[in-house]
């Protein structure tokens, strides 16, 4: 099994770096995606760009492609850094098309879990998870690589209903290390 981690929106305009706690975030996760870390086989950013009317309707607001805050936040070098890009006008990455590249990246068989992490924990970050989970594969949420643009009672918000869908055990608190990540992913899978 190929470790593929799904970096959810990590745009700058969802970002406000100079919250403290955006900061941190954004140095964790060069940390987990840096060319020297190792840890996934492949990272797939996805950037929401819109339009989406009804997200414009109920929020008032949207992005679209080449405003500065639909672009990837700068620190990351996502164009770099990620093997895939992913644009998307919903809160999820997750279709037939992009379930088909996971088995292509995958040796031709579907994953049985993906890594994700990433912004907004309660809406996109959310969202693409139960889409795994109900497409049959374990999404494992990386909860301290996760934030909301809502602050930390939205991120909290969506951690706890994160616990509800997809099991309280495939949320991961922490840091992420290459060793015995694949024998952890497997006993985890195997216990379920």
């Amino acid at each position: 099994m190929k470790k593929i981690l799904i970096l959810v929106d990590m745009q700058k305009g969802f970002l406000p770096t100079g919250e403290p706690r955006v900061k941190d975030l954004i140095a964790r996760t060069k940390q987990l995606i840096g060319l020297d870390a190792g840890i996934f086989d492949c990272v797939i950013a996805t950037q929401y760009v819109g339009p989406n009317k009804m997200i414009q309707r109920a929020f008032s607001w949207d992005l679209y492609p080449g405003e500065e805050g639909a672009e990837f936040c700068d620190e990351l070098e996502i164009p770099k850094l990620a093997d895939y890009q992913v644009r998307k006008c919903n809160y999820s990455c997750v279709s037939p098309s992009f379930l088909q590249h996971l088995f292509t990246i995958n040796n031709g068989k579907m994953p049985e879990a993906v890594f994700v992490c990433g912004v907004d924990t309660e809406t996109c970050v959310l969202k693409t998870a139960a889409d795994l989970f109900e497409c049959g594969i374990q999404p494992i949420v990386l909860i301290d690589y996760c934030w909301s643009t809502g602050g930390i009672e939205a991120h909290l918000s969506g951690q706890t209903c994160l616990s509800q869908l997809i099991g309280d055990p495939f949320i991961w608190e922490g840091p992420l290390h290459q060793k015995g990540l694949k024998k952890k992913v497997k006993a985890l899978l195997t216990e379920s």
